[in-house]
């Protein structure tokens, strides 16, 4: 009798820590952290940002020195400011500035004792190379050959035209953008993006990158110079109109700039034959501003496949092949090639011409010309 009592004893407090562990423990939302690397944004002359994932408050310090150079004094910074997820209120992206940075110098960094990862400033002036991809979302397996690809281009930074993601939750940012090829490129080479109708302008893309501005207030929109560049990042979520905040800092950034080339970023495009087609309000800031002061490449995604597309001056680039499933593209009057392939660009810009070469997964080139 006692036995029995002890037996049902047992598997009663089997069952209760099983229902514990099944429907009382994921009240408490308990969450580590799913990210790795750090990586790499805000690049901005001889300042980079180093993000990085906690599940926790607690500052961030990295550590960080000039590579092959032991006499070299090692240097600390420690978490400028974080912003939370939407993963419960317990996941945090630190922000911590590296700042005073040698131009065309290696250096290496690490965060506590964990391994040591490295990146180059670029130098001050002359060339500079930048890698280019749209639309990674949902297309694992490709964007990690994507990633692959243009981690081997060892280019000076990157830049995304958007569509990081197929839905705004934490989950997907995780599944979907940070697979491990791109972490190890992300935590070498730095980058910016555009934000895609599908992640949106919310609480986790805010999270998960960051502009070049140094305030703690989230950039929907930012701009930054190289070389003779002028780059200016919009975001197509947010208010776009002759009215808006972002039509006048589209207007005053390239009013004032004196670089030679102007390039503008953004997710959907003006131009673009096939798949969504064109869009208005974007037609009617390429007309009024982008026209009026001499902008030469625009960058954008949101069609599946490669176009090149050229009206009045400007290059109309159509950068959509990093993993999504791929559209037709059609051919317009404005339409100079095209092609329904996964890809990503490669950029060359000096002060005589930009140099846009587009390859496939096989890293063979599909398009290649020169802006002068």
């Amino acid at each position: 009798m006692e036995k029995t009592k002890f037996k049902t004893f047992r598997k009663s407090l089997f069952c209760n820590n099983l229902a514990f562990i099944l429907f009382v423990l994921p009240l408490f939302n308990l969450h580590s952290k799913e990210i790795d690397n750090p990586w790499l944004q805000g690049l901005d002359g001889n300042r980079v940002y180093v993000l990085y994932e906690s599940d926790n408050e607690k500052d961030i310090v990295v550590h960080y020195r000039i590579k092959n150079d032991d006499s070299n004094a090692l240097m600390k910074s420690s978490t400028k400011f974080y912003r939370k997820t939407n993963y419960g209120g317990n996941t945090f992206v630190h922000r911590i500035l590296l700042d005073d940075l040698k131009f065309g110098t290696v250096y290496e960094y690490w965060i506590e004792s964990k391994k040591k990862y490295e990146f180059r400033v670029p130098n001050k002036d002359g060339e500079f190379t930048f890698t280019n991809m749209g639309d990674n979302r949902s297309g694992i397996k490709i964007w990690r050959q994507v990633a692959t690809n243009m981690a081997s281009e060892n280019p000076d930074f990157m830049i995304f035209n958007g569509d990081l993601a197929y839905k705004k939750e934490y989950n997907y940012w995780i599944d979907e953008f940070f697979v491990e090829e791109a972490q190890a490129m992300f935590s070498k080479y730095p980058f910016y993006n555009s934000v895609g109708n599908h992640e949106k302008w919310n609480d986790n893309s805010q999270a998960f990158t960051q502009s070049t501005s140094i305030s703690k207030e989230p950039s929907p929109y930012f701009s930054f110079e190289k070389g003779d560049a002028l780059f200016l990042i919009l975001n197509t979520e947010v208010g776009v109109g002759r009215n808006s905040q972002q039509w006048e800092f589209a207007t005053e950034q390239l009013r004032h700039s004196k670089k030679k080339w102007k390039i503008v970023v953004f997710h959907i495009p003006a131009y673009s034959s096939g798949a969504h087609g064109e869009n208005k309000a974007m037609k009617l800031m390429t007309e009024n501003i982008f026209e009026k002061y001499g902008v030469k490449l625009i960058l954008t995604g949101h069609s599946h496949y490669y176009q090149h597309n050229l009206i009045n001056g400007i290059h109309h680039m159509v950068i959509g092949g990093g993993g999504s499933p791929l559209y037709s593209p059609k051919k317009a009057s404005y339409t100079i090639n095209q092609a329904k392939k996964y890809h990503h660009a490669l950029v060359k810009v000096n002060s005589e011409r930009i140099k846009f070469i587009v390859k496939d997964l096989n890293m063979d080139i599909i398009d290649e010309f020169e802006i002068k």
